[in-house]
């Protein structure tokens, strides 16, 4: 495996990793009604996906070897997780900025907000795992 590539898999995979831990943690916590944990998870969520979008354009992007069928699935479950984590992100705004939504539409919105992300990230994994095998 290229170096660059061992690189981004590696911290792709810790950050994703941890994405999926909080988030989970996160839609236990609203489910049970505490959504603070959440305003953190959120902003966490949103800078490690962040990162990683960082780190695949820095060094797998267009690189000798890296295209075809699951170079696309990663840009696509790329930009999904990172879409996810922005509306984790609005959730975190949301709620700190004192919105107009009902103490139960908080909660919904946490809920839903913490699903999404963390479904999202684990095709997005399983597609870093399966390019790491590939590329080496």
């Amino acid at each position: 495996m290229k170096k660059q590539s061992s690189a981004f898999v590696g911290v792709s995979l810790l950050q994703t990793s941890i994405i999926i831990v909080l988030f989970v943690i996160g839609m236990i916590e609203a489910i049970k009604g505490a959504g603070f944990g959440l305003l953190i998870y959120g902003a966490v969520g949103f800078t490690l996906a962040l990162q990683i979008v960082i780190l695949f354009f820095a060094f797998v992007f267009k690189k000798t070897g890296n295209s075809g069928k699951i170079g696309t699935l990663l840009i696509i479950f790329l930009f999904l997780m990172l879409a996810a984590t922005i509306i984790s992100l609005s959730y975190t705004i949301c709620f700190t900025q004192g919105a107009n939504i009902k103490p139960n539409g908080q909660q919904v919105f946490g809920i839903v907000s913490s699903i999404l992300t963390w479904t999202l990230a684990v095709p997005y994994l399983v597609c870093t795992i399966i390019f790491s095998i590939k590329s080496k």
